[in-house]
This record gives structure tokens, C-alpha cells and sequence, in this order.
């Protein structure tokens, strides 16, 4: 909300419900409940952080709250409340778009990313960008390129290869200079073939 009243345009990457949040600003999710490696680790003059996709690393005890990860998703987690709660957040951000009479666009990372919602007041793109995208990219690497993303090497920016951020960019630059940002679902494949 501290940049919503300056903001142009806003674009949203909604990722899926079972995520948590964190004052680490680390995405947490169920599979990283199990996989120690989910984090990159890096080293800082002898101390040990972790950090995760390009986020500058912050002070904590790993082993805590790997472990604390591991109980909330074993012990407490509910996927009907974290449904519940992510659509809410859905609705409070078309909700705002609209309030405040922003431009915005939606991108759908994961199937799961509109637990039976559909926006009112947004443009959203109708591929997931993980599955329909980024998992198609992935059947066309090597399998050395693929063995180093398997071991948490994947140098690719947001999950996307250049020749598909460049397509992204190409989707993004067509909705903006049309400047029709009428609520509706905007068909991706012509840029993602």
C-alpha cells in the first residue's frame, strides 16, 4: 500500500495459496518443508544465511525455522483456511485496483493461484507461469542444464529462460501500449509457443 497512490501500473505475480509468509521475506512453501536445500546457502565472513531467489539474506537461525516449517505444514496447516485467506487477499487487491483506479495486471503462477476466484476490476493472463511455461521450458533443456536446476542452480530469472522473459516482456508491452485494461483474461500462447 506505501506505493500504491505513485504506481503507474501494477503487476502481480500470485503465487498459490500454501505459501507462507515470513519476516524473512523467504518464500515458504510445502515442498521446502521437506527439502533442506530449498534455500540457497550462502556464506557471510563465517556465519551461515540462506536467501532465496535473488532475495538479500537476513539474519536467522536456519535450522529453527526449517524446523518450525516442517511442524506448521505437519501440525497446523489447513488448506481450506489458506484458500480462504489467499481469494481474501484476491478481493482486497481488486478491491484497491479499483478503489484507487490503477492499471493492473495478474499473472497466475501455479494453477492453484485463483482458488475459485475470478477478478473483477484486472487484467490477468490465462497461462500459468510455472506450469504452462516454465515446466515447457524445461523439457527442452539438456540434462546437465536440468541437473543443475535439480540441485538448486537455476539461473534463470523468474523461472524463465531469456528467449521467455523477452516474451513476457513482449505480453506485458502489448497490454500497456493498448492501454485497455477493460477486466478481462488475455490469451498468452501467440507469445509462448
Amino acid at each position: 500500500m506505501e506505493n500504491i497512490k505513485e504506481a503507474d501500473l501494477i503487476i502481480f505475480c500470485i503465487t498459490d495459496p500454501s505459501r507462507l509468509s515470513s519476516p524473512f521475506k523467504l518464500p515458504i512453501t510445502t515442498w521446502q518443508a521437506a527439502d533442506k536445500n530449498a534455500f540457497i546457502e550462502i556464506d557471510d565472513g563465517g556465519k551461515r544465511y540462506r536467501r532465496s531467489h535473488g532475495i538479500p539474506s537476513t539474519k536467522f537461525d536456519f535450522h529453527k525455522l526449517q524446523e518450525a516449517i516442517k511442524c506448521y505444514y505437519k501440525m497446523l496447516y489447513d488448506d481450506y483456511h489458506m484458500e480462504t485467506m489467499h481469494r481474501g487477499l484476491l478481493r482486497e487487491i481488486d478491491a484497491v485496483v479499483k478503489q484507487y483506479n490503477k492499471k493492473c495486471i495478474l499473472l497466475k503462477c501455479f494453477t492453484e493461484s485463483f482458488p475459485d476466484y475470478t477478478p473483477e476490476n484486472v487484467v490477468w493472463g490465462n497461462l500459468h507461469l510455472y506450469e504452462d511455461i516454465s515446466m515447457k521450458e524445461l523439457e527442452s533443456m539438456s540434462r546437465k542444464e536440468l541437473k543443475e536446476i535439480h540441485r538448486g542452480k537455476d539461473e534463470r530469472k523468474n523461472h524463465l529462460g531469456n528467449k521467455n522473459n523477452y516474451n513476457m516482456y513482449l505480453f506485458l508491452k502489448d497490454i500497456i501500449d493498448k492501454d485497455d485494461f477493460t477486466p478481462r483474461e488475455v490469451k498468452m500462447e501467440e507469445y509462448f509457443k
